[in-house]
């Protein structure tokens, strides 16, 4: 498990992973509460998010077709993971769960809280990005070496 933890693409490989099956989660319980506004909006965003799981596992980690910037994966992360919170906020809001019966209420409770979950899959894999950012600025900053005293 070290091992995985350590290679920098083995952990963005679980992430991804773990946020596609969240997703496929979060899309087969989200049909419970289709119908209103908070129910389609989480339907459409895990599918959206599941899709954005698969195709970033085989173009950007496996093939290597693709190549994206830090800035870039980090924004999307972070959309991804506030749009996922806020769908959870507006689940909860809704009338979701006043209108519910024995058997929707576990997919609506279920949708809500694999909402939770990839959000904060999300938000991991923001921290992931940040702390690339950072130790790629801190590495750049120390090998660059500028004494002035010394030209003059």
């Amino acid at each position: 498990m070290d091992a995985i933890l350590r290679n920098k693409d083995h952990l963005e490989l679980l992430l991804r992973g773990a946020m596609g099956l969240c997703a496929l989660t979060t899309f087969a319980t989200s049909t419970v509460v289709t119908g209103i506004a908070s129910g389609d909006f989480a339907f459409l965003l895990s599918y959206t998010q599941l899709l954005y799981s698969g195709f970033y596992v085989v173009f950007v980690l496996r093939q290597k077709k693709i190549s994206l910037e830090l800035r870039t994966r980090g924004a999307i992360d972070g959309g991804f993971g506030l749009l996922l919170f806020v769908a959870a906020i507006w689940l909860i809001a809704s009338r979701a769960f006043t209108y519910c019966t024995v058997s929707s209420c576990a997919g609506a409770y279920a949708c809500t809280v694999f909402l939770f979950v990839g959000a904060f899959i999300q938000g991991a894999s923001v921290y992931l990005v940040y702390t690339q950012l950072y130790r790629r600025h801190s590495i750049d900053d120390a090998t660059s070496i500028e004494s002035p005293a010394v030209l003059q």
